[in-house]
């Protein structure tokens, strides 16, 4: 069993991590040491005596979120100015690199106290690893939550993690480029192809798309299948057995769109060379007009193009169905079961789920957050807010699926699909089905 978990954390390697995940490659490791204060709490309240003579202990938190490490600086300093006699220690991993490194030092037996996971499958295979404490039992830390903020971070109705971030997927547009070409956002499938030819008339890369970055191309695909299929845990009912790819009418559908974006030449010419990070400089540069991610994006092309006119909006409708959305949770936190710290540690995740500290990480990062209390003042969140207003409502963990590997096999086969000329989608059907039930069947 263990080698058999050993090997499924190994290949857990995207997204979803999207949403991951979703964000550009991380520098080399890199440690961020914080001083405690033994000044007085920012609550007004000074420390005491006792509080002074405490022996001083040391936690370490580590995630791959480099482009959030100033905001996460700030509320680590935060939380050691109303407890002086804890020393919060951040590691940031680089996001290729983070699966591999998690696998082995929770193996290892040195996962430290505090680290962060993607939903859905990166979760499970931690839970079954035992490698994360059961917070079910912690009211002080789950009341920052209503219920629905909760869900992300359950395994088997127990809760084992916590949302920080959640991130709607999107489709980003150049308001310049809209008005300059007469192009009304589009709220149809038909309106948005009509406005990527009317681009592509125009000499202007219609979509910018990165197939060059495996955890990436889902993401579209997704956002497209959300509009085809109303059961948003259909992948589960495929792990389990209960209905085969086949079976399931908007796979199809949806790998249909994708190839007839690529044939029409909608997408840039080098996509399939093409990864995350040059997709969002293609688009803040003002390479194309438009570009499928998600929210987490907004802070980088921010940094980009400050002056950048963008807007965004969920992938429209087609065959007359009304518009979904699809909402993808982002970094989960979660305390090591083997803690030497438990108290520390627990007291340290509640500060970071509570809207004081999430009032700075998601202002500063550009990213909404499911905590209670939060106001935004990013004018960007405001923006993003507006992703959640379309009449058929919003998905969250749109189709991802219980096992990482299962996962991945659907990113291969988009992957495939779209890098394959001639393809026949049917085979490609029946293959990814087999890859699910090889997995099936090694996991028994």
């Amino acid at each position: 069993m263990l080698k058999k978990l050993i090997a499924m954390m190994l290949v857990s390697m995207v997204l979803v991590s999207v949403v991951t995940g979703c964000a550009g490659e991380s520098p080399k490791k890199e440690v961020t040491t914080k001083a405690t204060s033994t000044e007085a709490k920012t609550d007004g309240t000074s420390v005491n005596e006792d509080e002074e003579a405490q022996e001083e202990v040391t936690i370490t938190f580590f995630h791959w979120r480099n482009e959030d490490k100033s905001a996460y600086e700030k509320v680590i300093e935060m939380f050691e100015a109303k407890n002086p006699n804890v020393k919060v220690e951040m590691e940031i991993i680089p996001t290729g690199d983070y699966y591999t490194t998690l696998t082995m030092r929770v193996f290892g037996g040195e996962s430290g106290d505090v680290f962060a996971v993607h939903p859905g499958g990166e979760l499970s295979n931690i839970v079954k690893a035992n490698a994360f404490m059961d917070l079910s039992d912690q009211p002080q830390i789950l009341g920052n939550f209503d219920a629905d903020g909760l869900a992300a971070g359950q395994v088997n109705g127990k809760q084992y993690a916590l949302v920080q971030t959640t991130n709607p997927l999107a489709v980003y547009y150049n308001k310049t480029m809209f008005k300059e070409n007469n192009v009304d956002v589009p709220k149809t499938w038909e309106e948005f192809m009509a406005a990527c030819e009317t681009f592509k008339d125009a000499g202007i890369t219609p979509l910018t798309y990165a197939v060059g970055e495996l955890w990436v191309p889902q993401l579209f695909f997704i956002s497209l299948m959300a509009n085809a299929e109303e059961d948003a845990f259909v992948m589960q009912d495929v792990e389990s057995g209960e209905k085969t790819i086949s079976e399931v009418g908007s796979i199809k559908a949806t790998l249909e769109m994708l190839l007839t974006l690529r044939d029409k030449g909608y997408f840039q010419d080098n996509m399939s060379g093409t990864k995350y990070d040059a997709m969002v400089g293609a688009f803040s540069q003002e390479q194309a007009a438009m570009m499928p991610t998600g929210t987490w994006s907004m802070s980088t092309v921010r940094d980009i193009n400050p002056d950048l006119d963008f807007g965004v909006m969920n992938m429209p409708a087609f065959g007359g169905t009304t518009t979904r959305g699809v909402n993808v949770p982002g970094l989960l936190l979660g305390v090591n079961a083997g803690t030497e710290n438990k108290e520390e540690s627990l007291k340290f995740v509640e500060y970071m789920c509570s809207a004081e500290a999430m009032n700075v990480i998601s202002n500063e990062t550009g990213q909404l957050t499911v905590v209670n209390g939060v106001s935004y003042d990013n004018e960007d969140l405001k923006m993003a807010e507006t992703l959640f207003a379309d009449p058929a409502g919003y998905y969250s963990l749109m189709f991802h699926h219980v096992s990482s590997q299962n996962q991945n096999v659907m990113s291969n086969l988009i992957v495939e699909t779209l890098n394959t000329e001639g393809n026949n989608i049917d085979e490609l059907l029946v293959k990814w089905q087999a890859d699910i039930d090889k997995n099936i069947s090694a996991a028994e």
